[in-house]
């Protein structure tokens, strides 16, 4: 009897272990986004331009994106509206933007990863630099 309840034992302590780990992974990632994602040019923005309704007009899924430093791959989603654009990220803490379109200076060509894109000055005075790939930045055009 008792050669069988300590292997239990033991491969519930080590399965007990292994979920307390995941738990204090899981929140030290989300803990880390938060500071970044508040502390950084999303947070300024976030600030700024804060969402007040999400748009259901022209979406654009799944698009890359630099805020900042920071390069969002694939995680963003875009709304070319007619008074300005809507931003939201995928990711937890990073609260969805609405920026109006004469918040919007284009500063010049620029790279994200391997493909051409274009930089903007955010607000007067700057509160951040947007950079869009050239084809998503084709698409603001007609509305700047």
């Amino acid at each position: 009897m008792k050669s069988v309840a300590l292997p239990v034992l033991i491969g519930l302590i080590i399965l007990l272990s292994a979920i307390f780990i995941f738990v204090i992974v899981v929140w030290i990632y989300r803990s880390v986004l938060k500071t970044f994602a508040k502390g950084g040019a999303w947070g300024k923005l976030a600030e700024k331009y804060p969402v007040e309704t999400e748009p259901t007009e022209i979406s654009l899924p799944k698009q890359t994106i630099r805020v900042g430093a920071v390069r969002y791959r694939r995680c963003v989603t875009a709304g070319l509206l007619a008074d300005g654009m809507y931003i939201a990220i995928t990711l937890p803490a990073h609260a969805p933007l609405f920026i109006p379109w004469d918040e919007f200076h284009l500063m010049g060509k620029t790279r994200i990863y391997a493909r051409q894109a274009l930089q903007w000055s955010i607000g007067k005075p700057e509160i951040a630099r947007i950079s869009f790939p050239m084809p998503l930045s084709e698409k603001l055009k007609p509305f700047l």
